[in-house]
Formats: structure tokens, sequence, C-alpha cells
């Protein structure tokens, strides 16, 4: 463990989850138009950010500081509802922001790769690279990432107009996504499959598929 840490951060618990493939959605523009039902029984499901809302998830991550401090309802109403939420964080945005009562707090840990601690996550500067991280600390073995695309694709971002906050040219894709390459060398040698369900991503990192046949590919371990 990581110590110290204030009481009010906590860690990923509970069990590990089963053999079932865990499926991890961003929100990229590759899922503009996507059914998210299908994803309905098909695994584990983490939601990140605004795929929270969207998506059927056993869990949700996020460490945007803007996200939480415009959603703090939302949010408290996806952790009423019996699910579990992580927010990653660091001590100072700990302290500045409202804490949403039943959430899980994680320390946002800035080095390379993955960590194995469970009351810690590497962040890789976005919460898509928390998620994957967290997924790892619940044991996954087999994990789909959905709308990763970490660069425009039709013109957009993301798949939705939710985050309003955000200002032209403020975000560093290409940089984002050359942090996966550490986090990719983890999980290989943990023996965790990643594909990437974006042929497009500038994630280079993991073997991508088309979005139908990832789905496939998880359903089907």
């Amino acid at each position: 463990m990581v110590d110290p840490l204030p009481a009010a951060f906590g860690e990923v618990a509970g069990l590990p989850w089963d053999e079932r493939s865990t499926f991890i959605v961003g929100g990229g523009p590759s899922l503009i138009g996507f059914d998210f039902e299908r994803l309905r029984g098909a695994g584990h499901i983490i939601g990140v950010n605004e795929s929270m809302f969207r998506a059927p998830c056993d869990c949700a991550v996020s460490m945007d500081y803007n996200f939480i401090r415009n959603n703090y309802g939302r949010l408290r109403e996806f952790v009423d509802q019996g699910r579990s939420l992580y927010l990653v964080m660091g001590l100072h945005w700990a302290a500045a922001l409202d804490a949403v009562p039943g959430a899980i707090y994680l320390y946002a840990d800035p080095c390379e790769g993955l960590s194995l601690y469970t009351n810690t996550v590497r962040h890789g500067a976005t919460s898509g690279y928390c998620a994957l991280n967290v997924a790892v600390l619940k044991h996954a073995k087999r994990i789909v990432l959905l709308g990763f695309d970490y660069g425009m694709q039709a013109g957009r971002h993301h798949y939705h107009d939710e985050y309003f906050w955000h200002q032209p040219g403020e975000q560093n894709w290409p940089a984002w996504a050359r942090r996966f390459d550490a986090a990719a060398k983890a999980c290989a040698s943990l023996g965790v499959e990643v594909v990437n369900a974006s042929p497009d991503s500038a994630i280079t990192a993991f073997r991508t598929m088309e979005i139908d046949k990832a789905i496939e590919w998880g359903i089907s371990q």
C-alpha cells in the first residue's frame, strides 16, 4: 500500500472480477451512433466520464476535475444506484472539490506504466488511462477499449457534446496516446490481453479491431 494518504482515500476493493472480458467505454467519436445496450451482459463494463451515464456499467472512473465539478448531482445518483464510482485525483483536488458520498477516491500517480497498489492508479493524464489501471487492479485479463480514439474523427473529439468547458486546442491527444505505450508493456508482463476497438486510434500500443469484431472477441472468450 501507498502510505500515508488521507482517510478520504480508499482502494479498489471487493472480490476480483471473474473471467469474463472487461469493456472500457471511453468518449471518442468512433462511438457515434453506437447502441450501448449491445454491451449489456457482455462482461464487466467500466464507463469513463460521460459514458458512465450512457453505458450499462458495473463501475465508472473519472479523473477529470471539471467533469466531476459539473456533474456532482449525476455522480451522486450513480452511486445511489449501487454502482461503484472511482474518482482519481491528487491531494489538492480532493481538498478543492466537494466529496461525492459513497465514491471511492484513488490517488493519482504520475509515473509511467500501471500501479499494482489498490489505492493508487497511474493516471496517464486521462480518465481512460485510469480506467485501464482500475481494470487491471480488478484482475481483468481480457480488455476491450471502446471510444479510445485520442484524436479527431469526423471533425469531432467525442461522440457527444456534453463537455462544454473544453476549449479548442487545450487537449494534447497525441501525447496522451503515447502514454499508453508504457501501459501496454505493463499489461503484457501481467498477461493481460487488450484490444482497441478503434482502428484509426492515435493509440498504437494495442492490437486494433473493428468495433463489431472487438465485441465478438470479448464475448467469445
